[in-house]
């Protein structure tokens, strides 16, 4: 998985799922300030706290895209989570 993720990203993610701040803490098990700090770019997060972000959103149907010169948030409803490109 890769734990590579922006504030932006992190508050397009929430948005997508009506998520606060305080659900994805809850969710990730990354403090609410660290959420935060992270989403207004008062911090630099490690891997270790943005990891478990990502894998919140992931398990909620979020996916992170990345292109050469974009990147963006997409929210797959039910019917395509856990299927497997063929």
């Amino acid at each position: 998985m890769n734990s590579c993720v922006n504030s932006a990203q992190c508050r397009a993610a929430r948005a997508l799922l009506g998520w606060t701040q305080e659900q994805l803490a809850e969710r990730s098990g990354v403090q609410q300030r660290t959420v935060a700090r992270f989403e207004t770019d008062a911090a630099i997060p490690r891997t270790s706290t943005t990891t478990p972000l990502v894998d919140a959103f992931s398990s909620a149907g979020i996916a992170f895209l990345y292109a050469k010169d974009a990147e963006g948030v997409v929210l797959f409803s039910r019917e395509w989570r856990g299927r497997t490109r063929r």
